[in-house]
């Protein structure tokens, strides 16, 4: 039993030391960041600044918080417009950009365009907007179908909530 609880204080002991060691780590930096500040005139916007902690232990995520001024980030994170997922996105995730397409849509006044004109629309302005994220990555059919279906009623009716009817004649 006294090998044991030895080994525990010894064990504890090594953590409070890494603790301390990690404190004054994020001390350097910090101070290192205010330096650089003096000297450039740039300072860290800690509004915009996010740590990610992954796999750290919540007690030193929460010293590094505490220390730094930054925010706690999580995933997916949004850098220069595009999502930064380690997996294949979610429906959850693209859904924020089929709804912006089908709204853009919705907001045009497609009755008043000729069929042409509403051809032109969705070929030059709404697959700009999601060449660039369906190259990136592999979005889930459903939403997928939903974005067509949008268009083709777009297309045919000038509404996205209303389907016509083609007569051919």
């Amino acid at each position: 039993m006294t090998k044991k609880k030895g080994a525990e204080e010894e064990e504890e002991i090594a953590n409070e030391d890494v603790e301390e060691l990690f404190v004054e780590a994020l001390r350097k930096i910090s101070n290192t960041f205010k330096e650089y500040a003096a000297i450039s005139g740039q300072h860290v916007n800690c509004g915009k600044s996010y740590i990610f902690g992954g796999a750290m232990y919540a007690s030193r995520l929460n010293i590094l918080v505490a220390l730094a001024n930054f925010n706690i980030g999580s995933n997916p994170l949004n850098y220069l417009g595009v999502l930064l997922l380690k997996d294949k996105p979610k429906k959850v995730f693209l859904q924020p950009i089929t709804d912006k397409v089908i709204i853009k849509l919705a907001m045009r006044k497609g009755s008043l365009l000729s069929f042409a004109g509403r051809v032109e629309l969705v070929k030059s302005y709404i697959q700009g907007m999601l060449s660039h994220s369906m190259v990136i990555y592999a979005w889930p059919l459903s939403l997928i179908r939903d974005l067509e279906r949008a268009i083709k009623r777009f297309l045919w009716s000038g509404d996205t909530s209303k389907q016509k009817v083609v007569t051919v004649g």
